[in-house]
């Protein structure tokens, strides 16, 4: 392994690292980028020199194809966010113009069914027993 190849697979190593760090912590992807464009610009320069190794550059390669997959995915995510912004702000200013409807008095909202209503018997039955609050047989069958 020459010196060049030695140094380039440690650059190679502390770019990965910071680059998993910073994809995990959410770093600023720019600095990433940059960091990451230095690194395999200096690798093409190595590798037309002939200074990498086979297995640097297997390493370089299996990196880039990583940093490619999740920069891909990256921006997916904020093209998404950008739409979602974008509707939600249409949204919001159609919502905020259009004027509110005037129909006179509103409405009293009617009373809620009471979807309890079917528990009432065993609510009765139990706050009658409270100290033993569960129903023999017979009195579940009486009950239903």
């Amino acid at each position: 392994m020459s010196a060049t190849d030695a140094s380039f697979a440690a650059d190679l190593r502390m770019c990965e690292q910071a680059f998993l760090r910073g994809v995990a912590n959410g770093e600023d992807q720019t600095l990433l980028a940059e960091q990451c464009s230095v690194l395999f610009d200096q690798g093409t320069l190595a590798l037309n020199e002939g200074s990498l190794g086979q297995q640097t550059m297997t390493k370089l390669v299996k990196f880039a194809t990583c940093v490619q997959a999740v920069s891909a995915h990256l921006n997916r995510l904020e093209a998404a966010f950008t739409r979602v912004e974008v509707d939600f702000l249409d949204r919001s200013r159609q919502i905020l113009s259009s004027p509110p409807s005037i129909t006179g008095s509103p409405q009293p909202l009617e009373p809620l069914a009471d979807d309890q209503a079917h528990c009432a018997p065993y609510r009765s039955w139990f706050l009658a027993h409270f100290p033993y609050p569960y129903p023999s047989p017979a009195d579940k069958d009486h009950l239903l």
